[in-house]
């Protein structure tokens, strides 16, 4: 499934080039992952990824792929890089398709795509202008088609309900169609957005706090930093 750009500057734009992009996001199952890069390594793309165990155990999410002319596709597994540190629940639906962008590729329900452009909007330091643009647009869609229910429901259970509600009471302000019931159902949802302020520091802090936090996968992701630190390479290294 296409996610953020690949998808909006389909659905949401009026033409492709409308939509600023550096790169193709791609959402696939977990155990889909090995499959998906195959497709792209037979027709020549090189992976850049982060170390083999690294990813089939889950400890992070992203494999990224270079086409000969050097494109870029992020295949994603969650919307957090380090999925230990998502403060709480995604809902079940998240992996099935939607909608129908082209043939073979489907896309996310209006309210699992406006809640991955918001949880990608809150880990960010600075929010560039057209990811305003994408969320605002995107509630013309759930208010067109309804899903403001699901949506808090899911933004609820991730632990980032608050955080969420004041970034759509901001595009609000500025006309887009946000049902002040749903800002303040958000606003009474267990706030665990604490999590944010080291994702956005970034410096290193997400990974330290993957390795302190993430269970047996921290300990994987502490060795192999450990191993680049002392070796100076490794899979935490893209070449």
């Amino acid at each position: 499934m296409a996610v953020k750009g690949w998808d909006l500057a389909q659905s949401l734009y009026p033409f492709l080039g409308a939509r600023p992009m550096g790169d193709v996001d791609l959402m696939v199952r977990p155990s889909q992952l090995r499959g998906a890069e195959l497709v792209f390594s037979s027709l020549g793309w090189r992976a850049i990824c982060p170390g083999r165990p690294l990813l089939t155990s889950g400890t992070v999410s992203e494999l990224k792929l270079v086409s000969p002319e050097g494109i870029l596709v992020e295949l994603h597994t969650h919307p957090f890089y380090f999925p230990a540190l998502f403060p709480g629940r995604l809902p079940d639906s998240l992996y099935a398709p939607r909608r129908r962008l082209e043939p073979g590729l489907g896309a996310l329900s209006w309210p699992a795509t406006l809640m991955m452009l918001l949880v990608h909007a809150l880990t960010e330091r600075e929010n560039i202008p057209h990811q305003w643009v994408d969320i605002a647009a995107a509630c013309g869609k759930l208010s067109g088609g309804g899903g403001w229910p699901e949506l808090c429901l899911w933004l609820c259970r991730s632990g980032l309900g608050p955080a969420a509600g004041d970034m759509l009471a901001t595009v609000a302000e500025a006309g887009a169609p946000v049902p002040e019931a749903a800002l303040l159902s958000l606003s009474a949802c267990p706030d665990r957005s604490r999590i944010l302020a080291p994702l956005r520091y970034r410096r290193g802090a997400p990974t330290l706090l993957a390795a302190l936090l993430g269970g047996w996968r921290g300990v994987s992701l502490g060795a192999a930093q450990l191993y680049r630190i002392v070796f100076g390479k490794g899979p935490l290294r893209g070449r």
